[in-house]
């Protein structure tokens, strides 16, 4: 079988049939697309590489298969990425990795005990709504009810406000990795900046956090499944803490249910986002230092 290279890099199988002009024709185009990209004698690694089917492009090579992901030349080459210009920006990201696993650690923890304080206070809301639907039904003799006790306890505004500060060290953590990925050039549909700027839009920040981080490791990479189910878990334990207190209009038995559900929503939480802040520590590492030659500092 006749093989073709080009600096060092081969596809198989080759390019039998090529149109006019490089391109290959339908069916070459396809046998294209799933062939192997090897330097040497081994499977290349997960980068840029010239599309097979249109050598005016760079197609996206997963270590495994060609993917959809393609870019008009030049575009930023991990290939070509040295340890003088990723290094720095990979050693800011490693100096807040420890801090990002105990932020996605601790923060489900913080929900749950939210959860709870809001469940203890479970009477209180129940009559707080009872005095809500007085209101609306006699308005006219509303000055005359007794004002509900307060709904929750100060030490929820103590909770939350541990919330906001592990906020705000995970999402310094997210720009940085999304720095990384973007000088290792790996596909990503969001700025660094916008990727975090999303959390605090409604309704996009149903979705486009969730990009910005799973672009924060290459295409075809396993963790990106992981950094999904942690993003569903993510908007599930936040639907449930957000109803519980609703529960309490029609009485306090359902509180209970809530809870139990939003301690089990919260423990997959800690379960799998840690894993990914871990892969895309070991991905980013990796990926730099097979960019510098093996010549990075570990």
């Amino acid at each position: 079988m006749a093989t073709s290279r080009s600096n060092g890099i081969r596809t198989t199988p080759p390019a039998h049939g090529e149109a006019p002009g490089g391109r290959p024709d339908r069916r070459q185009a396809n046998r294209l697309r799933t062939g192997a990209l090897c330097q040497g004698d081994r499977v290349a690694s997960a980068g840029w590489y010239p599309d097979p089917q249109d050598n005016r492009r760079l197609r996206w090579w997963d270590g495994a298969t060609w993917t959809t992901h393609t870019a008009d030349q030049p575009v930023p080459v991990a290939s070509a990425v040295r340890w003088h210009g990723i290094g720095p920006a990979l050693e800011a990201e490693r100096a807040l990795t420890p801090w990002a696993r105990a932020v996605v650690a601790v923060y489900p923890i913080l929900v749950v005990v939210n959860g709870l304080t809001v469940w203890d206070s479970g009477p209180r809301w129940h009559t707080y709504f009872h005095w809500l639907r007085l209101v609306i039904e006699h308005p006219g003799t509303a000055r005359a009810l007794p004002r509900p006790p307060a709904l929750v306890s100060p030490w929820v505004y103590v909770v939350d406000a541990v919330e906001l500060s592990l906020q705000v060290v995970f999402l310094i953590w997210q720009y940085r990795a999304a720095v990384v990925a973007r000088d290792l050039g790996y596909p990503a549909r969001r700025s660094p900046g916008w990727g975090v700027g999303s959390w605090f839009v409604p309704v996009v920040g149903l979705w486009m956090p969730y990009q910005a981080i799973r672009d924060c490791l290459p295409p075809g990479h396993e963790a990106r499944g992981l950094v999904l189910r942690t993003w569903l878990s993510l908007i599930g334990g936040a639907v449930l803490a957000l109803a519980l207190p609703i529960t309490f209009f029609w009485g306090t038995g359902w509180g209970w249910y809530l809870e139990v559900a939003l301690v089990l929503v919260e423990l997959v939480v800690v379960a799998t986002a840690s894993r990914v802040v871990v892969a895309i520590d070991a991905q980013h590492r990796v990926a730099a230092l097979a960019a510098a030659g093996g010549g990075a500092p570990e």
